[in-house]
């Protein structure tokens, strides 16, 4: 009965860092999934090329090519 103690506190340690690993890789994903998604939001707006000019100048030009 000598080595219970012994191997019961073993026990615990490692299921008290094999929590603390998955704890951090936890908190590392929710931080990286912060970032992705901010900076997801934070970029430019892509300029929308709906100008009736542009449309009008392609017609012209293949008509002029034709």
């Amino acid at each position: 009965m000598s080595g219970d103690p012994d191997r019961r506190a073993r026990i615990l340690t490692l299921g008290f860092l094999y929590a603390l690993i998955v704890v951090l890789l936890v908190v590392i994903g929710l931080v990286l999934a912060s970032v992705m998604v901010t900076s997801f939001f934070d970029r430019p707006a892509e300029p929308k090329n709906t100008s009736p000019d542009r449309g009008a100048a392609v017609l012209q030009l293949g008509r002029a090519t034709a």
